[in-house]
Protein backbone atom coordinates (compact mmCIF):
# COMPACT_ATOMS: atom_id res chain seq x y z
CA UNK A 1 0.00 0.00 0.00
CA UNK A 2 1.46 3.29 -0.65
CA UNK A 3 2.73 5.54 1.60
CA UNK A 4 2.84 9.43 2.63
CA UNK A 5 -0.05 12.54 2.32
CA UNK A 6 -3.27 11.81 2.00
CA UNK A 7 -4.08 13.58 -2.01
CA UNK A 8 -5.77 17.15 -1.75
CA UNK A 9 -9.15 16.96 -2.57
CA UNK A 10 -9.30 20.56 -3.68
CA UNK A 11 -6.48 20.13 -5.52
CA UNK A 12 -7.11 21.09 -9.58
CA UNK A 13 -6.14 18.50 -12.45
CA UNK A 14 -5.60 18.65 -15.74
CA UNK A 15 -7.16 15.28 -16.79
CA UNK A 16 -10.64 13.95 -15.26
CA UNK A 17 -9.78 11.02 -12.65
CA UNK A 18 -10.14 8.11 -14.59
CA UNK A 19 -11.98 6.34 -11.48
CA UNK A 20 -15.01 8.34 -10.03
CA UNK A 21 -15.75 8.89 -6.30
CA UNK A 22 -18.16 7.71 -4.62
CA UNK A 23 -19.90 9.63 -2.04
CA UNK A 24 -21.20 8.12 0.84
CA UNK A 25 -24.77 9.60 3.11
CA UNK A 26 -23.45 11.60 6.06
CA UNK A 27 -25.99 10.09 8.02
CA UNK A 28 -24.35 6.62 7.35
CA UNK A 29 -26.30 3.71 6.52
CA UNK A 30 -29.98 3.10 7.23
CA UNK A 31 -32.19 0.03 7.37
CA UNK A 32 -32.20 -2.82 9.53
CA UNK A 33 -28.45 -4.20 11.03
CA UNK A 34 -27.81 -7.67 9.71
CA UNK A 35 -28.08 -10.33 12.15
CA UNK A 36 -24.36 -11.81 12.61
CA UNK A 37 -23.50 -15.08 11.07
CA UNK A 38 -24.94 -18.04 12.92
CA UNK A 39 -21.46 -19.77 13.90
CA UNK A 40 -20.09 -16.29 15.19
CA UNK A 41 -20.66 -15.57 18.73
CA UNK A 42 -19.76 -12.02 19.90
CA UNK A 43 -19.50 -10.70 23.30
CA UNK A 44 -20.44 -7.32 24.46
CA UNK A 45 -17.61 -5.23 22.77
CA UNK A 46 -17.87 -7.31 19.90
CA UNK A 47 -21.59 -6.74 19.72
CA UNK A 48 -21.33 -2.66 20.38
CA UNK A 49 -18.58 -2.68 17.37
CA UNK A 50 -21.06 -4.80 15.27
CA UNK A 51 -24.25 -2.51 16.10
CA UNK A 52 -21.54 0.89 15.87
CA UNK A 53 -19.98 -0.50 12.49
CA UNK A 54 -22.97 -0.94 10.56
CA UNK A 55 -24.52 2.37 10.81
CA UNK A 56 -21.33 3.90 9.56
CA UNK A 57 -21.33 5.90 5.95
CA UNK A 58 -19.04 3.32 4.74
CA UNK A 59 -21.43 0.02 5.47
CA UNK A 60 -24.26 1.59 2.99
CA UNK A 61 -21.47 0.54 -0.18
CA UNK A 62 -20.23 -2.60 1.30
CA UNK A 63 -21.03 -5.49 -0.90
CA UNK A 64 -23.74 -8.26 0.15
CA UNK A 65 -21.26 -10.89 1.93
CA UNK A 66 -19.47 -8.59 3.73
CA UNK A 67 -21.34 -9.36 7.24
CA UNK A 68 -18.42 -12.16 7.47
CA UNK A 69 -15.41 -9.53 7.63
CA UNK A 70 -17.52 -7.79 10.07
CA UNK A 71 -18.00 -10.25 12.11
CA UNK A 72 -14.29 -11.51 12.30
CA UNK A 73 -13.26 -7.87 13.02
CA UNK A 74 -15.95 -8.11 15.97
CA UNK A 75 -14.73 -11.03 17.61
CA UNK A 76 -11.15 -9.31 17.37
CA UNK A 77 -12.80 -6.63 19.75
CA UNK A 78 -14.00 -9.09 22.18
CA UNK A 79 -10.53 -10.81 21.77
CA UNK A 80 -8.64 -7.26 22.78
CA UNK A 81 -11.49 -6.70 25.87
CA UNK A 82 -10.38 -9.77 26.87
CA UNK A 83 -6.65 -9.93 26.76
CA UNK A 84 -3.51 -9.34 29.46
CA UNK A 85 -0.67 -9.72 27.17
CA UNK A 86 0.61 -6.92 25.62
CA UNK A 87 2.68 -8.81 22.83
CA UNK A 88 -0.42 -10.83 21.58
CA UNK A 89 -2.34 -7.21 22.00
CA UNK A 90 -0.13 -5.79 19.44
CA UNK A 91 -0.85 -8.50 17.12
CA UNK A 92 -4.47 -8.44 17.57
CA UNK A 93 -4.50 -4.33 17.17
CA UNK A 94 -2.48 -4.52 13.65
CA UNK A 95 -5.17 -7.54 12.64
CA UNK A 96 -8.11 -5.14 13.33
CA UNK A 97 -6.07 -2.26 11.30
CA UNK A 98 -5.54 -4.21 8.75
CA UNK A 99 -9.40 -5.23 8.87
CA UNK A 100 -10.50 -1.48 9.23
CA UNK A 101 -8.38 -0.89 6.02
CA UNK A 102 -9.97 -3.57 4.27
CA UNK A 103 -13.33 -2.20 5.20
CA UNK A 104 -12.81 1.42 4.52
CA UNK A 105 -12.51 2.15 7.58
CA UNK A 106 -9.69 4.42 7.98
CA UNK A 107 -8.97 8.06 6.28
CA UNK A 108 -6.14 6.37 3.73
CA UNK A 109 -8.55 3.50 3.13
CA UNK A 110 -11.24 5.77 2.09
CA UNK A 111 -8.70 8.19 0.05
CA UNK A 112 -7.62 4.61 -1.63
CA UNK A 113 -10.74 3.65 -2.36
CA UNK A 114 -11.87 7.13 -3.64
CA UNK A 115 -14.65 7.10 -0.75
CA UNK A 116 -15.98 10.94 0.47
CA UNK A 117 -18.95 11.61 2.76
CA UNK A 118 -21.49 13.87 1.92
CA UNK A 119 -21.48 16.86 3.33
CA UNK A 120 -24.39 16.94 6.14
CA UNK A 121 -26.18 20.26 5.46
CA UNK A 122 -28.65 19.26 8.25
CA UNK A 123 -25.60 19.44 10.58
CA UNK A 124 -25.19 23.38 9.94
CA UNK A 125 -28.43 24.04 10.42
CA UNK A 126 -28.49 22.40 13.31
CA UNK A 127 -25.53 24.19 14.61
CA UNK A 128 -26.84 27.38 13.55
CA UNK A 129 -29.84 27.10 15.23
CA UNK A 130 -28.19 26.19 18.18
CA UNK A 131 -25.67 29.39 17.72
CA UNK A 132 -28.57 31.95 17.58
CA UNK A 133 -29.98 30.14 20.80
CA UNK A 134 -26.63 30.68 22.73
CA UNK A 135 -26.22 34.55 21.26
CA UNK A 136 -30.30 34.93 22.45
CA UNK A 137 -29.51 33.73 26.15
CA UNK A 138 -26.24 36.15 26.44
CA UNK A 139 -28.16 38.87 24.92
CA UNK A 140 -31.01 38.04 27.69
CA UNK A 141 -28.03 38.10 30.33
CA UNK A 142 -26.26 40.93 29.41
CA UNK A 143 -29.48 42.66 29.42
CA UNK A 144 -30.24 41.55 32.86
CA UNK A 145 -26.93 42.69 34.36
CA UNK A 146 -26.95 46.29 32.36
CA UNK A 147 -30.35 46.51 34.40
Amino acid sequence: MPRGRLPDPNHRRRNAPTIPTTVLPAGGRTGRIPKTPEWIGLGESGRAFWRWVWRTPQAAVWAAGCEVVVARRAQIEDAIAALDDPKFMASLCQRALDLDRQLGLTPRAMADLRWSIAPDELAEKREDSVTARRLKAVDAVAVAQAN
